[in-house]
């Protein structure tokens, strides 16, 4: 059995979207309804704080410096140091309703985003009011699809010719071909069905074997997928409900960063799972590989 660490008691309302900087042996991460992006230490055990005024999705490194981020009202650039941020694109500003949720660079520094609805119907379900982009400094936000329920987990194969998506309505992990060239995605197929009795499957990352991990909202773990064969070979149990992602990190790459929320948890659930928005650290016992700057 894997165990975890709590890293940060950090309470987090939706702890999301962390990426480690190999450069600079650092985590980046957001509390996405708190308006926040943090910068973790490992080496110095120091968190540092971004605070915007409004909901944050992503927040990726530029290569040129600086942070981009998909927030609530379009795209930013963001001085984290001087807690300052620009609008770079206004994207869905004629979608008040919709707020981004996660994000990825590929290997050309493209930025891979989606959006979600935040109204819930009369039934108690979110609505596909979502749609999926790619930005690029060359052609601006570019939309890829529509009729997104909960746009979240992002990974690409290491060859660069498939990539992995997750819209967290549908309880599977979607496989399209990938033209890392030209960033067009073609012929889409589930490859993976999460079991309703696992919570909803959230963010995602990808191990040097080719294996995905999948955070499990409302599941108490993140699990590990062979995509080929779309069997569960694995899991890391993580001692709160709401898991929201993972990334590896660490200095060779083989420690599994796990992000919790305390969003939609009622009273006596936080008092049962206290931890509940905590930043966790995991050993799986195999290694990430290095994530891609936009630029």
């Amino acid at each position: 059995m894997i165990k975890t660490e709590l890293v940060l008691d950090s309470k987090s309302l939706l702890g999301e979207g962390p990426w480690w900087d190999h450069d600079k042996n650092l985590l980046f991460w957001i509390d996405g309804l708190g308006c926040k992006i943090h910068k973790y230490d490992p080496g110095e055990g120091i968190n540092k704080t971004f605070t915007g005024d409004q909901h944050i999705g992503c927040a990726i490194p530029r290569k040129d410096g600086g942070l981009i981020s998909c927030m609530q009202h379009g795209i930013y650039d963001v001085d984290f140091e001087n807690n300052m941020m620009k609008l770079v694109n206004d994207i869905e500003s004629d979608i008040s309703s919709n707020r981004f949720n996660d994000g990825k660079c590929d290997s050309r520094g493209r930025l891979w985003f989606g959006s979600m609805s935040m109204r819930i119907s009369e039934g108690g379900k979110f609505k596909n009011r979502g749609s999926f982009y790619n930005y690029s400094q060359k052609y601006g936000a570019v939309k890829v699809f529509g009729d997104v329920g909960i746009s979240n987990g992002i990974a690409w194969s290491r060859d660069d010719t498939k990539m992995y998506y997750i819209d967290s309505l549908t309880r599977s992990v979607a496989c399209f071909d990938f033209d890392i060239e030209k960033g067009l995605l073609r012929n889409k197929r589930y490859i993976i069905k999460i079991p309703g009795t696992d919570g909803l499957p959230d963010g995602m990352t990808i191990d040097m074997e080719g294996m995905l991990w999948i955070a499990h909202f409302g599941g108490f773990q993140v699990s590990r997928w062979d995509p080929g064969t779309g069997e569960k070979i694995g899991k890391i149990e993580i001692p709160v409900p709401n898991v929201t992602s993972c990334i590896f990190g660490g200095n060779d790459l083989d420690e599994l960063y796990i992000t919790t929320a305390r969003e939609g948890l009622k009273k006596d659930y936080l008092k049962k799972y206290p931890l509940s928005g905590g930043l966790f650290k995991a050993s799986p016992g195999v290694e990430g590989s290095i994530l891609h700057k936009f630029g």
